[in-house]
């Protein structure tokens, strides 16, 4: 491939997930009033707003070194041309001083997208982890009924309710307490009881099919919680740096459940940091001193959540969640909405 076309394409895609309602073209052709021809745009992007059309015109610069006044002097005039309502430059290395000094007056954009696919647009890039361990006690019965004589055969760790699939004893202490009982009351160490009887609509599963528990309860008392930041390297991201207002923004962030699943092991101690600004909120219970039941946050928009079965090695996200978010196979991405 051309040189300048792999990063004009990962400019497309970061705009495709940025501008979900837009219509983006790499390597578009716009006609210019002034020239009276055709211009070549690296990157283009349509949408309408109150039934008026705008468009954003991208020039993509992969250069080995900043980017200079010339090329800002040069977008000015295409951008008059062919009558864009915004204009921006992306250059893998950044721009000069008087580059992003003439932009400024101008109203040019100025960006710096860093991802892993190219050592050219890499940058020292970790994940910042918040690790939080929730320890309890907790003692669980139940009872079911069964004919005299029948022998049984019941997994332990699997149960359903009524209007779901099979699950865990870790999804019966989420949905039972943690999901209903406020997070003030539980911290407050005091045992919270939950009976459970016939109309909780809970199965467990015998004989490998689901068998109604008639009486029980969950006890949990909450012992204390601990904290742990540090750092650990992403497959891949795409990082955008804006050089008008100096600000960053992760757009995108694809790490290996595999890691994942090595970070929620409380004795996995990752390389400290003292930063603030997290990507990943894990929050691991462990009941009995045995973490079942982990919690992981994607920080970015603050929506998105799942829960880690480390056993099964998988994480499953809420139903409405996969929409803008996905997980494919064993690689988790998140993307921000702007």
């Amino acid at each position: 491939m051309k040189k300048g076309k792999q990063y004009e394409l990962l400019i497309e895609r970061l705009y495709n997930q940025i501008a979900s309602n837009a219509i983006v073209t790499q390597n578009d052709s716009i006609y210019g009033s002034d020239s009276g021809d055709y211009r070549q745009i690296d990157v283009s992007i349509r949408y309408k707003i109150a039934d008026i059309d705008h468009l954003i015109a991208i020039e993509v610069k992969d250069y080995n070194h900043p980017a200079g006044i010339n090329v800002v002097d040069g977008f000015a005039s295409v951008i008059k041309d062919i009558g864009a309502n915004k204009g921006v430059i992306v250059c893998s290395k950044g721009f000069s001083k008087m580059a992003q000094n003439k932009a400024k007056t101008l109203g040019i954009e100025l960006l710096t997208v860093h991802s892993a696919e190219n050592k050219n647009w890499t940058k020292i890039f970790d994940c910042i982890v918040r690790r939080q361990c929730h320890y309890y006690n907790l003692e669980f019965f139940v009872a079911m009924r069964a004919v005299k004589g029948e022998i049984l055969q019941m997994n332990p760790d699997s149960y359903q309710f009524e209007d779901g699939g099979k699950i865990k004893f870790m999804d019966v202490a989420r949905q039972l307490i943690l999901d209903k009982v406020p997070w003030k009351e539980i911290i407050k160490g005091k045992k919270i009881r939950v009976p459970i009887n016939e109309n909780t609509g809970l199965y467990g599963i015998v004989n490998d099919q689901p068998r109604k528990i008639v009486s029980g309860y969950m006890n949990l008392q909450y012992l204390r919680t601990t904290n742990r930041q540090f750092a650990f390297p992403p497959d891949n991201y795409m990082l955008k740096v804006n050089h008008n207002s100096q600000l960053e923004q992760l757009h995108s962030l694809e790490v290996n459940v595999a890691k994942l699943i090595d970070v929620l092991n409380l004795d996995y101690e990752g390389a400290p940091i003292s930063s603030d600004t997290f990507h990943y909120e894990i929050d691991v219970h462990v009941f009995n001193n045995t973490d079942l039941a982990s919690t992981i946050k994607f920080n970015q928009d603050g929506a998105i959540f799942g829960i880690v079965d480390k056993d099964g090695n998988y994480i499953r996200l809420p139903e409405g969640e996969f929409d803008r978010k996905s997980i494919i196979k064993r690689v988790v991405k998140s993307n921000t909405a702007n």
